[in-house]
């Protein structure tokens, strides 16, 4: 209701989401090391980060993560996401195009995915498939969520350490 209303008075769900995004950018920023890790001194160990996200046909949590990924890229972070395109549709996805434009690259293939310093998953579903799980259980790197399902994604199989979360309070959080 809140996102409702502030988008019925101009402060429109791309404007949020784009605030959402510069936050995650932000704090994964700063867990993969801050300015230190940024310094020309450092090319040989640039960050790289690896966003999972649903669809991205007009979902808002595929859009939250595209746009990190974007503005990751912008800071010159090696960013590659992994979008499921299962299925068409006709309605594009603004923000995997703006995402395009930074030269990093998408798949829809878990096999395409390499090694990085940090995951973040943008997803609404909490069940991932099999192959997701293996390659973060694999890649042993912190796991950061945007706007996580409120029971977790994959409880017990995926540590997420961190959280960016649009709006609070959430109903239904179990601590």
């Amino acid at each position: 209701r809140i996102q409702n209303l502030a988008a019925s008075h101009g402060y429109s769900m791309e404007r949020q989401i784009d605030f959402l995004a510069r936050g995650a950018t932000e704090l994964a920023i700063q867990l993969l090391g801050g300015s230190r890790r940024f310094s020309p001194k450092n090319l040989h160990q640039w960050p790289r980060v690896t966003i999972i996200c649903d669809e991205p046909y007009n979902m808002l949590k595929s859009e939250m993560g595209l746009c990190t990924a974007r503005q990751l890229a912008c800071h010159g972070v090696n960013v590659m996401v992994f979008v499921k395109t299962a299925t068409t549709n006709p309605k594009e996805s603004k923000e995997l195009e703006l995402y395009t434009a930074t030269g990093n690259d998408f798949t829809g293939n878990v096999k395409d995915l390499t090694p990085c310093d940090l995951i973040i998953l943008s997803v609404s579903n909490m069940n991932q498939n099999s192959q997701i799980v293996r390659y973060i259980q694999q890649n042993r790197v912190m796991v950061m969520a945007i706007d996580p399902p409120v029971m977790g994604v994959n409880p017990g199989e995926i540590n997420i350490r961190n959280t960016v979360i649009p709006i609070l309070p959430l109903d239904d959080i179990h601590t």
